[in-house]
């Protein structure tokens, strides 16, 4: 029974199977790190923008305002909850 596929063929399919698992395994291995990094950044600045934006909120009632700009924003997502909270104590003693 003939299907028409050469045994040189199977031989290239299956080494060309292994060059991708193995480029996948190593690209999983050292690009996971990053993968975390960046969903840790994205959270922390989701929670530090949430903060930044109640406490301008609670603030305005006061009559100060804390500015949700890039440098605002980038270091609360750097430093999180602590980073944004320092930020609004910044504020309050500047």
């Amino acid at each position: 029974m003939n299907i028409g596929i050469g045994f040189s063929s199977v031989v290239k399919y299956l080494f060309l199977l292994i060059i991708l698992y193995i480029a996948g395994s190593i690209i999983l291995r050292y690009f996971r790190f990053p993968t975390k990094l960046i969903i840790t950044l994205i959270s922390n600045s989701l929670i530090g923008l949430g903060f930044l934006i109640l406490a301008n909120v609670l603030l305005a009632a006061g009559g100060m305002n804390l500015p949700v700009n890039p440098f605002n924003v980038i270091f609360s997502a750097i430093f999180g909850l602590p980073g944004a909270i320092c930020l609004v104590a910044l504020k309050f003693l500047l």
